[in-house]
């Protein structure tokens, strides 16, 4: 956990802080445009610490990971779906 402590040494964000930043993109994007799929997404983030992270260990960092991954896929689906159903209906109406 010591290497998330690690910066550039010229006053940018550590390891941590750019790994906070891309953990909390998913949820953060999705409360915006499908807030429902945030549901079960565990915020890792904590502005108490240097890294900007809430976590313990590496596995709940990656499980965080998976988890916004998850979410982005079961709001993404619905419209996968439609769009294949539009595919196969111009297919038909196209024959």
């Amino acid at each position: 956990m010591a290497s998330l402590e690690l910066d550039d040494e010229a006053g940018g964000p550590n390891v941590g802080q750019y790994l906070a930043d891309m953990v909390e993109f998913r949820p953060g994007w999705l409360k915006r445009v499908s807030p429902q799929h945030t549901e079960g997404v565990t915020d890792v983030t904590s502005s108490e610490t240097s890294t900007w992270l809430g976590i313990s260990n590496i596995g709940e960092l990656q499980a965080a990971f998976d988890e916004g991954d998850a979410a982005l896929r079961r709001a993404g689906r619905p419209a996968q779906v439609r769009e294949q159903l539009e595919e196969e209906s111009w297919a038909v109406w196209r024959e």
